[in-house]
């Protein structure tokens, strides 16, 4: 019995002794990862050069800053903010020792020290710059990077009074696409690339002329502002109408086309229902809106998009409206509208919603809290687009005059005109997008493709002979239908090149005739469009699908036989000054120079038949 006893006691201290062993083993190997932990971070530390305790949060974009619901720069209270701040107080105890020990030194060594000091600091200058212009992308290339300073009070209300020179916003430039301003390296000779505009800007000041620019629309954007919450036609509020759902055809929010349309009928007090308004709305996230502004923002309004671009058809149709009447639709607002209309209830009451800083600063906080919410732009809902009118059933046409087809020829030419006039174009003409109202009165809409017309910056760089015709290197123009051959032929040498970006693959070129390769004249793309708009409304369809020089027949065929007309069956009757127009719009030869004063003034529109 006692030798039992003997052999359970020394069984039970061997298990005591492999636990302990065991034990001791496991805090051994976490204690181990725990300094792997501690030197991993120091050295993640060392690489970003930056000390999380200081409050920088390096944010992509705001949709990704809201997506991962980071709300305020909490890292001061963190455990390894505090290691990072200790090390930060030894770097400076060693600065200060550095110091003491400079003081004991001669002034010409003083002076060799500081020479060398400064050369260094402009070598790490240069580097900081090289690594801000480096560029994350995503799919769809449209993240922009920025710096947030959290100085925020939690005490103060959801948005803080706003004061623009305390912005703690830092717009940067990401990507080094910007215009050359020491003008180096173009050893060619720019009015041998481009018409000599030194005689343009001449002509434009002398006909007293408001020109489009980033500056001015931003200005003109200013006075749309507003909230969605205080909003009122005929005293119904924005959150109380009624909307009708209008198709976007395409919808995809990853390809820049996540807007929402809506038509929406504002009634009157009286009991005539022809004074009710009738509104067409377009609901732009949020998230995507800052997206857009601040590439736009960062090459100053020259920005150039594959796909919508709605900040460009805000600042379009604000300009329009106020220095243009006539040519789009009329801007009635520009309203941020939370999908939470409480949230109104945060936002102190000295707000004014009168400036473009201010409104993108609102916008931003809605992202940081994760708010969702639109931009909507509040316009005019005009006549029908030129199709519909034109439509009788399915696809039967109504039988119209040949006097009314040359009046609405007369007025699109008219109307693309006066457009130009206003240094911008469209890119995207076409029958769906020009409207009709009473009398044949027309508008131009959708601009979400719109450019300026004229820059000082030729193919995004500085011109030296100042301003110039604007050139864009994005071939994503218009309809298949109605775009026109350069545009086609750029699009397939960018992608045998596998470039997604014709931006970002030119920004180390600064040979213009190498840039010239990939930038077309954006002008010349607008009269394009509009030589295929008269070629529909005559006969209500197309010569061919798209101007293809190397797959559509049809095109083929009207390029081998120098661009006449007369070799389709359907044009041989057509009047020959109609076909004359046309091959002056479709020609690029000829639309280079072409003026539409010369085709509004044609003898072959006043005359009656």
């Amino acid at each position: 019995m006692e030798i039992r006893c003997s052999l359970k006691y020394i069984k039970n201290k061997a298990n005591k002794k492999y636990i302990g062993l065991f034990l001791n083993l496991k805090g051994f190997v976490m204690y181990l990862l725990f300094i792997s932990l501690y030197f991993f971070f120091l050295f993640l530390t060392e690489i970003e050069n930056k000390c999380i305790s200081k409050g920088y949060v390096n944010i992509i974009c705001q949709r990704k800053l809201a997506e991962n619901n980071i709300d305020n720069d909490r890292s001061k209270h963190s455990l390894f903010s505090r290691i990072f701040r200790k090390k930060n107080i030894k770097r400076h105890k060693g600065k200060i020792e550095d110091e003491k020990i400079d003081k004991n030194e001669t002034e010409e060594e003083k002076g060799k020290i500081k020479k060398e000091s400064k050369g260094k600091t402009k070598k790490n200058s240069k580097n900081k710059r090289t690594q801000n212009n480096l560029r994350t992308q995503d799919n769809n290339n449209n993240i922009v990077s920025r710096i947030y300073y959290s100085g925020m009070n939690k005490k103060e209300l959801l948005f803080p009074e706003y004061n623009i020179k305390n912005d703690s916003y830092t717009y940067m430039k990401i990507i080094d696409i910007t215009p050359n301003k020491n003008n180096e390296n173009l050893n060619v000779n720019v009015d041998d690339v481009v018409p000599c505009v030194s005689e343009l800007e001449k002509r434009l000041n002398s006909e007293n002329k408001i020109i489009y620019n980033w500056e001015l629309g931003n200005k003109t954007v200013n006075e749309f502002l507003g909230h969605a919450y205080n909003f009122e036609i005929y005293g119904v509020n924005y959150y109380d109408w009624k909307f009708t759902n209008i198709k976007t055809v395409g919808y995809d929010i990853y390809r820049g086309r996540g807007h929402e349309m809506f038509k929406a009928v504002i009634p009157s007090n009286g009991i005539d229902k022809k004074n009710d308004i009738t509104l067409f709305i377009k609901k732009i996230p949020i998230n995507l809106w800052m997206e857009q502004y601040d590439l736009m923002n960062m090459l100053y309004g020259e920005y150039l998009m594959g796909g919508e671009n709605f900040v460009m058809e805000v600042m379009v149709c604000a300009f329009l409206t106020k220095y243009y009447p006539g040519i789009s639709p009329k801007l009635y607002k520009v309203l941020f509208a939370p999908e939470d209309r409480s949230m109104f209830k945060n936002i102190s009451s000295s707000y004014m919603c009168n400036d473009i800083n201010v409104f993108n600063y609102i916008l931003n906080k809605m992202l940081i809290k994760d708010m969702k919410g639109h931009v909507v732009m509040v316009s005019e809902y005009y006549g029908k687009d030129t199709d519909k009118y034109l439509r009788k059933k399915g696809d039967i046409y109504r039988d119209i005059s040949e006097n009314e087809k040359k009046k609405i020829m007369h007025e699109w030419i008219k109307l693309v005109s006066r457009l130009h006039d206003s240094g911008l174009s469209h890119l995207d003409i076409s029958p769906e997008n020009t409207l009709i109202g009473e009398n044949h009165n027309m508008r131009l809409c959708d601009f979400s493709k719109s450019t300026p017309l004229y820059t000082y910056n030729l193919r995004h760089r500085k011109n030296p002979n100042g301003l110039c015709l604007f050139q864009s290197c994005c071939p994503t123009v218009g309809k298949p239908k109605y775009e026109p051959p350069e545009c086609i032929d750029l699009r397939r040498k960018l992608r045998e090149m596998n470039i997604y970006d014709a931006l970002i693959y030119l920004r180390n070129i600064e040979d213009q005739e190498e840039r010239k390769k990939y930038y077309f004249d954006v002008e010349c793309v607008d009269k394009y469009m509009l030589g295929i708009m008269l070629i529909w409304i005559w006969d209500y369809k197309y010569l061919w699908n798209n101007a293809d020089s190397l797959e559509d027949k049809d095109f083929i065929l009207f390029q081998k036989n120098n661009m006449n007309l007369d070799i389709f069956p359907t044009t041989q009757n057509w009047p020959q000054e109609l076909k004359y127009i046309i091959s002056q719009l479709l020609v690029l030869e000829t639309r280079k120079n072409l003026q539409f004063k010369d085709l509004i003034n044609h003898p072959w529109f006043s005359c009656n038949e």
